[in-house]
């Protein structure tokens, strides 16, 4: 099965009144998420792909524009990815048709660590940044990490 771990774009600064599950993007931020999501289209090439997001605003926005772009009409909100509950996130993906590409979008440290614990490497994730790798969900723990790029790579390297 193949996991592909996004980091939520950029986001508005937390307000004295506001809390952290309700930051929006920005219009930077915006800008981010079409242009990893155009690089996704061109990688996935209509695959068919389902879209796990954080409830917070700004994963569920990042989420929203990359399900536009790769016309995935499969979003689920997944409290694991905002609470950081990786055996919740273990068991539910067990769910999941081998065939389909998993898209999580979630926050740090969370994704760091959960990549740490699934594939034994450490990657620091920039906002809007995007990994993959694959797994078996009966041993979860020999993961094999794929690929790894940030929106600077899709901008020089996709010509997006």
């Amino acid at each position: 099965m193949e996991i592909i771990f996004i980091r939520h774009s950029n986001a508005e600064t937390i307000g004295i009144e506001q809390k952290d599950f309700d930051r929006k993007l920005t219009p930077k931020g915006v800008k981010k998420a079409k242009k990893i999501a155009k690089g996704l289209k061109k990688i996935f090439n209509n695959e068919i792909v389902e879209i796990w997001t954080s409830p917070a605003q700004r994963a569920f926005q990042t989420s929203k524009i990359i399900a536009e772009t790769l016309k995935c009409e499969n979003v689920k909100e997944m409290d694991s990815l905002w609470e950081s509950d990786f055996i919740k996130f273990l068991h539910d993906i067990k769910n999941v048709d081998e065939n389909v590409r998993l898209i999580c979008i979630g926050h740090q440290p969370t994704l760091t660590d959960w990549v740490k614990s699934l594939t034994g490497s450490i990657v620091s994730f920039k906002k809007c940044s995007c990994l993959s790798l694959t797994i078996d969900p009966t041993n979860p723990h020999s993961g094999t990490l794929n690929w790894f790029f940030d929106v600077k790579f899709i901008e020089k390297i996709l010509d997006v």
